[in-house]
């Protein structure tokens, strides 16, 4: 899953969103079984998908 803030927030200086809300979330999807990484910087996750690491990508 990619973060919402540029760079996965910077450590909070574009935003709390992605520590706040998206990492709970993809930790919520682990705990139901669901093989879920995030929240990565968007110039990370697309690379990561076109080299083939990921099935799909969510963005918000």
């Amino acid at each position: 899953m990619a973060g919402l803030n540029p760079h996965y927030g910077e450590g909070g200086l574009f935003g709390t969103e992605d520590d706040e809300e998206i990492a709970p979330a993809v930790a919520e999807a682990r705990d139901a079984g669901i093989n879920a990484e995030g929240p990565l910087p968007a110039d990370t996750v697309f690379s990561k998908m076109l080299g083939g690491m990921y099935d799909l990508v969510v963005v918000m």
